[in-house]
């Protein structure tokens, strides 16, 4: 190649313009094959010096072939430059110089993230080649329309994306207020309606160490596969199924928990054995109740052990024992403490817990409750989040 050059530098001393032409072109050429940036474009320059008045379609399709193999070297500004001054030279009258800048500039726009750095770029190919007839440049007319039409729409794109994106933190915002507004006054609803749920400060204390985790699902979503990898886990405390889901149906709490409660002196009692009986498949699974009749045979209850021809029986004795033992110093409770004790309770008869004495210290190994609602229902929900604002809640809606 440094040879071709030479000759070409030669012959251009000599005046044979026409092989100091053929030898330049022969070294484009080799600099093409070769991915020689640099040297593709100074020859094409000087050919550009030594025929100022002229662009050949050769000139032009080297140009245009060196400029699209070394897009990527970012110096395009440069050599475009040049071509613009070699056509201002020429009165901007060369109909082939014209059409490569206007092929470039489209490359330029192309390359270019900038929505509105690319519009500019193709408005001065377009105006560039507004006045080219013949074939190729019509159908380049043709192209950068297409690509104006798209790069507007692609602006109009980018304006609604952020108009909505702004939108979307408007919502959001307004969302979140008025959604705290509602929880406030919900909140306040609860707080009227049942006096009794909510812990006291000193079960608040209590129970400070003890984390609740509840699952809400609808039919068929696999939450009892769930439940059941966790139960019998040393640190959960958990009932079988969902026989505790209407607990916190407001019908429920006003039913076990009702205003005058406490103004009878065998509450304790009567709390416990109400609670029993209405949740009685927790003890025995074919039992038979006013909102779950039947419904331990559903689940599975009646069906258990390893042939399956076994029936869940847990002592109402041991559970109502422990209940009674934990009640005995207290002149009330709430609905939430009471639900923390039930589980206490259940793992107690299961025979988890140790003997009687043993489990206020075994019980404080259990230090999650997971309550498997199943049900998903606002006002079960409602109910549960004003009993148990910090508890972690998992959704599973299929």
């Amino acid at each position: 190649m440094e040879n071709l050059l030479q000759q070409a530098k030669i012959a251009l001393q000599n005046g044979d313009l026409q092989s100091a032409e053929n030898l330049y072109f022969q070294v484009c050429n080799k600099a093409l094959l070769n991915i020689d940036f640099d040297n593709v474009f100074s020859c094409l320059q000087k050919i550009l010096e030594i025929f100022p008045n002229e662009f050949k379609a050769k000139i032009c399709r080297n140009y245009f072939e060196a400029f699209s193999s070394f897009l990527t070297e970012n110096q395009e500004n440069q050599y475009l430059s040049n071509l613009q001054n070699a056509l201002q030279k020429q009165q901007n009258k060369n109909i082939n110089l014209s059409f490569i800048i206007a092929k470039i500039l489209i490359y330029q726009a192309q390359a270019t993230p900038n929505l509105d750095a690319e519009y500019q770029k193709l408005l001065q190919a377009k105006n560039i080649i507004l006045s080219l007839n013949f074939d190729a440049a019509r159908f380049l007319k043709i192209q950068i329309e297409l690509l104006l039409a798209q790069n507007q729409q692609n602006q109009q794109n980018q304006q609604n994306q952020q108009n909505s994106t702004r939108n979307s933190k408007n919502f959001s915002k307004d969302f979140y207020k008025n959604a705290n507004i509602i929880w406030e006054k919900n909140q306040q609803r609860i707080r009227q309606k049942f006096p009794n749920l909510a812990l006291s400060a000193d079960e608040s204390k209590e129970f400070a160490n003890i984390k609740i985790t509840a699952f809400f699902s609808n039919g068929r979503a696999g939450s009892h596969f769930v439940h059941s990898l966790l139960d019998g886990y040393p640190k959960i405390a958990t009932l079988p199924s969902y026989s505790l889901r209407y607990y916190f149906d407001p019908e429920m709490l006003d039913f076990l928990f009702p205003s005058d409660i406490f103004e009878n002196p065998n509450w304790k009692q009567n709390l416990i054995e109400k609670f029993c009986q209405t949740f009685a498949m927790m003890f025995d699974g074919d039992a038979i109740c006013d909102h779950i009749n039947g419904f331990g045979k559903f689940i599975g209850f009646c069906e258990m052990g390893e042939n399956g021809n076994e029936i869940l029986r847990v002592s109402k004795t041991a559970f109502g024992e422990f209940m009674l033992n934990e009640l005995k110093n207290r002149e009330k409770i709430s609905a939430t403490a009471f639900f923390i004790l039930v589980h206490y309770a259940y793992e107690f008869a299961l025979g988890r817990l140790g003997r009687l004495k043993q489990s206020q210290k075994n019980k404080q190994q259990k230090t999650v409750i997971f309550y498997n609602v199943h049900i998903f229902d606002s006002k079960y929900l409602q109910n549960f989040c004003y009993a148990f604002p910090k508890a972690t809640i998992f959704i599973n809606y299929t």
